[in-house]
């Protein structure tokens, strides 16, 4: 995170992460990430998990997203 730049969105997500009490990693092999039926069940567990905790998630080079599925900071790969 401290590489990220100084934008608003940048900053907001710092604030955010760091009053974070609780993480969760969903972690897919290359072989599951290809089944979009996978990628689907994934999606949906993040975006429930954040939902449940007020929270945001992070999916891999994409970026950070609220628990309504908004955009919070875009990861530029």
């Amino acid at each position: 995170m401290e590489s990220c730049d100084s934008t608003d969105e940048a900053r907001s997500l710092k604030e955010i992460l760091n009053e974070t009490i609780v993480t969760y990693s969903i972690d897919l092999d290359e072989e599951m990430v290809e089944d979009d039926n996978v990628m689907l069940v994934a999606m949906l567990t993040a975006q429930f998990l954040a939902q449940k905790c007020a929270g945001v998630y992070c999916v891999d080079s994409e970026g950070f997203f609220d628990e309504t599925g908004e955009l919070l900071y875009e990861v530029l790969s």
